[in-house]
């Protein structure tokens, strides 16, 4: 009894034995195809179809995601980040103009007796130099993206195409797939 005892522990570590072996086995491979995979450079180009939009395989990129895309060019994301950065300074101008001129214009109901609050016409010019002020910098911060996005084109045309490594589903089952 105890013999078949002893024989069936040891037979169970080696059944655990293997499976631990065939756990970091299957670990292994999957972490192997996973730094292949990421570390493969998915190098597609961007296309403008207006000036504030922009679409990578049909789908729409955020500035932030195009940020992301085109760091393989440095000159792409120097051109990139000084966009984002004006266009938000824009946006931030734009904000502020609209603001002054509502603040301006909502202060005339405040002093009913005088028709016109003293401060309120400096306030609107201050306001509307703002605004236009806050257009041009966020049509500048666009055009430097659209020539971050341009120039991160013509450098993946240039670029040598990085190897891939895939698993696709096909009609005859799971198959790998190599791009060099």
């Amino acid at each position: 009894m105890r013999f078949v005892f002893i024989n069936l522990l040891s037979k169970l570590l080696i059944v655990i034995v293997n499976l631990l072996i065939m756990k970091k086995l299957l670990l292994m491979f999957g972490l192997s195809v996973f730094i292949l995979q990421s570390n493969a450079q998915n190098l597609e180009p961007i296309t403008i179809v207006k000036r504030n939009h922009y679409f990578q395989q049909d789908v729409r990129l955020s500035t932030k995601t195009i940020k992301t895309i085109v760091k393989p060019s440095l000159l792409a994301t120097q051109e990139v980040k000084r966009g984002r950065t004006l266009r938000i300074f824009g946006d931030i101008l734009l904000f502020l103009g609209g603001g002054l001129i509502g603040s301006a214009i909502g202060g005339v109901e405040q002093t009913p007796t005088s028709g016109w609050n003293p401060g309120a016409g400096e306030a609107i010019g201050i306001g509307i130099a703002s605004i236009a002020g806050g257009i041009v910098t966020y049509s500048i911060g666009s055009k430097q993206i659209e020539n971050g996005v341009k120039t991160y084109n013509s450098y993946i045309k240039s670029a040598p195409k990085a190897s891939s490594l895939n698993f696709r589903l096909s009609d005859h089952g799971v198959g790998l797939t190599i791009r060099f």
